[in-house]
């Protein structure tokens, strides 16, 4: 039986800005965001080869989408696979996941079944995730996890499904407890918020011959020419059970949504904290050493000197604690009397003495000043904390810093997101949102010209 994996990347990462962005007027794709030192799509690719899947097909619309991802990922040789790209012509057609999906099928007249998932989601698979599918013989299968009704209010879709799990209907974002009780038929005396209920994850597991053999009727054809919009949850599934077609759910170990930034905040510690086992998995064939505790450190920050000692031996002699659930990636530079825990540091950071990084996220190429203080925040590309022993500078409650920011020394911020162009003139930011000036946007624009 021919396996395929189906990826898809055509967002423009904008609920999770500004750490989606490369600067004031560029995005990186959130596929390429690193998690744990590799970039999510990748993570997804070594999932999927480790599924004994070999043959990927992306999907990707918008050049900054397309441009960096095959840039990075080629045709994937590097990692024992065969990457092939949707067709950059046809892809500004595309009206959404369910087209784009249903027309790289049909253009590689694919057979078997494929895996298909946005590569910005992270997955956790059970060993026997194809199982029912295959015996169900399922035109498609919508992989599931449980959310409780409060999580799910205005945030992700449900799926209504009898006891064998085929799938009755699917729903948009409810908006209300009312809703979610309507649309499963529940008794109004239930406490909806605090009961769990499945998904939809986006990601599927789709019988390509049936797809194909269904899209090709009059019927679809018709059904597809008049749709403006062709959405996978939106127009092609209502489509295919509203027609009594075999789709049923799948519910999967974990998963992990880093669409918006508190789901990236809670997912990066998620990740961390060992609840997608694949990553370490993962991890541990590559070149880090993994202490005690969750602790993953990169061997070149590990092992290669800085300032006379490694950081391996600043650990031993305790002139650094790196505390449980932490990522240290390649290159990173950490001085003495510095307290890490809890936290994820992408390559090339350095932290400076005396500094502390807790429950934080550190996008590659950042800097922390003497004594700064980071916890429960998240920086984006190259962001510079200036902090020294007299001044330190504080920066924690959620906050978000968008890439190429520079915080002034004795600057403190929290519960606050600041959008990269902005120039920080406030010492301290509390309870808001930060985005650049037409002024700025112009002169970051004409420092190119």
């Amino acid at each position: 039986m021919k396996l395929y994996g189906l990826q898809t990347s055509g967002g423009m990462g904008s609920r999770a800005r500004p750490l989606s962005l490369m600067g004031p007027t560029s995005m990186i794709p959130k596929g390429l965001m690193r998690f744990a030192g590799i970039p999510l799509a990748e993570l997804q690719l070594r999932q999927l080869k480790n599924m004994s899947i070999t043959e990927v097909f992306v999907i990707t619309q918008h050049l900054e989408n397309r441009l960096p991802i095959q840039s990075r990922f080629g045709d994937g040789s590097r990692y024992g696979m065969n990457i092939s790209y949707s067709d950059p012509h046809k892809d500004v057609f595309n009206r959404g996941s369910g087209d784009a999906v249903l027309q790289g099928i049909l253009d590689l007249r694919l057979d078997g079944h494929s895996v298909c998932l946005p590569n910005d989601n992270f997955f956790e698979f059970p060993g026997n995730y194809l199982d029912r599918h295959i015996e169900n013989n399922a035109v498609m299968t919508i992989l599931t996890v449980s959310r409780s009704g409060k999580s799910i209010i205005d945030t992700y879709g449900l799926v209504n499904q009898d006891l064998d799990h085929r799938v009755i209907e699917l729903s948009e974002k409810p908006e209300s407890a009312q809703e979610i009780g309507d649309f499963l038929s529940l008794d109004n005396g239930l406490n909806v918020l605090d009961m769990s209920f499945p998904i939809n994850t986006a990601g599927y597991i789709i019988n390509n011959k049936s797809l194909r053999e269904i899209a090709q009727t009059d019927e679809f054809r018709k059904y597809h020419k008049e749709a403006d919009k062709f959405d996978m949850a939106g127009h092609l599934i209502p489509y295919l059970l509203e027609r009594d077609y075999p789709v049923f759910s799948k519910s999967i170990s974990k998963w992990g949504d880093v669409g918006t930034l508190p789901n990236f905040m809670e997912t990066f510690k998620d990740v961390l904290s060992g609840a997608f086992p694949s990553v370490f998995e993962i991890l541990s064939k590559l070149d880090y050493t993994c202490l005690e505790g969750n602790i993953w450190i990169h061997n070149d920050s590990y092992n290669r000197p800085y300032h006379g000692k490694t950081l391996r031996q600043r650990i031993k002699d305790q002139d650094v604690n790196i505390g449980p659930n932490t990522f240290i990636g390649r290159d990173v530079k950490i001085e003495n009397r510095v307290d890490i825990g809890g936290s994820d540091i992408e390559k090339n950071c350095l932290i400076s003495e005396g500094a502390t990084v807790s429950n934080s996220y550190l996008s590659p190429y950042c800097a922390v000043g003497q004594a700064g203080y980071l916890s429960n925040c998240a920086l984006g590309l190259q962001v510079r904390v200036h902090s020294t022993k007299e001044n330190p500078s504080q920066i924690d409650g959620n906050s978000v810093i968008g890439p190429e920011i520079e915080i002034p020394i004795k600057t403190v911020i929290s519960n606050s997101v600041i959008y990269p162009g902005h120039i920080i003139a406030e010492r301290s930011i509390k309870n808001k949102v930060s985005r650049p000036s037409e002024e700025e946007i112009i002169e970051y624009a004409q420092s190119y010209m």
